[in-house]
């Protein structure tokens, strides 16, 4: 991910969200193996240690989530595959959450001795109250992964289909 692919994004929700004849939108990954793998951790070096930099580059980051938590047309991810760091944040502004089984969710940050610096170190609390404290703090202090089978399971996670070939039909 990076800021060009997020405003792509910003911008289509915008275009069509007011859009009478869209009943929702069914964001997914390319290929089989990852929905996303996260951050172009190069842009980091820009940013990291200079406040002011730091600080406007995670607010125009976070003017997509922003978007994305005040729409009413529904976005669903449809996670064909590994979601990480960035990617995932992005997943849990979503309405809804369908993946393939057998793939894992990862706030890998700590492995680089960082956070999620869009909201996923707070969201996923807020959004999944029921979800043991555990869950989430091992994911952000330990770089844990939860499989989306777990996450199915703590209803993270609102359907799992076995395959690809049925993952956008069961997102609408």
């Amino acid at each position: 991910l990076s800021t060009d692919v997020f405003d792509e994004i910003e911008q289509v929700l915008r275009e069509r969200a007011d859009d009478p004849d869209v009943e929702g939108f069914v964001l997914t990954g390319y290929g089989p193996d990852a929905f996303s793998s996260g951050w172009e951790i190069d842009s980091f070096r820009d940013v990291l240690g200079e406040y002011d930099r730091s600080y406007e580059y995670a607010r125009e980051c976070s003017e997509l989530f922003a978007f994305i938590e005040g729409m009413e047309t529904p976005i669903v991810a449809a996670l064909n595959g590994h979601v990480l760091g960035a990617g995932l944040e992005l997943v849990v502004r979503c309405h809804g959450i369908v993946a393939v089984a057998g793939t894992h969710l990862q706030f890998p940050e700590a492995t680089l001795g960082i956070l999620p610096g869009i909201g996923g170190a707070v969201v996923p609390y807020r959004r999944w109250e029921e979800v043991p404290d555990a869950t989430f703090s091992d994911m952000l202090r330990f770089g844990e992964r939860l499989s989306t089978d777990e996450a199915a399971e703590l209803g993270v996670i609102d359907r799992l289909v076995s395959d690809h070939t049925s993952l956008v039909e069961a997102a609408v």
